[in-house]
């Protein structure tokens, strides 16, 4: 009997992590818990006589044939996700020249409303100062 990590059981069975939990489940497989830190460590126990070759493992080809399919898929999600990442750096270079040119509007209405204050404030000094030379000359 081997006492093996589920990481390690996995692999000398050639099984997937959910597939080695339901056979645990079923009571297919023997474990063993031990205490690490707070929480329990699981083990798988594995006769010795079990190979790697057996229960579920697929022949060596049809794994390749399934790995190759399975990087091909990565390999096409990968080119896809690359496409939208340009779109959206388009798009964010494009939000920025729009940005650019709101806070220049937004400035030059900033300049505007300065001015349009200062020549009103001038027009009130003006104004102040007939009123006074009126007053004088009268």
């Amino acid at each position: 009997m081997r006492l093996l990590t589920k990481a390690d059981a996995c692999r000398a069975l050639g099984v997937s992590l959910s597939t080695l939990d339901r056979r645990i489940g079923t009571g297919e497989l023997e474990t063993r818990r031990e205490p690490h830190g707070r929480r329990h460590r699981v083990y798988v126990l594995l006769d010795d006589a079990t190979n790697e070759d057996a229960g579920e493992a697929p022949p060596q080809g049809v794994a390749l044939a399934v790995a190759q399919e399975r990087i091909r898929s990565l390999e096409e999600q990968v080119d896809f996700l690359r496409a939208q990442l340009a779109l959206e750096q388009q798009r964010s270079v494009g939000l920025k020249e729009v940005g650019w040119r709101e806070r220049g509007d937004r400035n030059r209405m900033r300049r505007v409303v300065i001015l349009g204050l200062a020549i009103t404030g001038l027009l009130g000094i003006l104004a102040f100062s007939v009123l006074v030379w009126w007053s004088v000359v009268r």
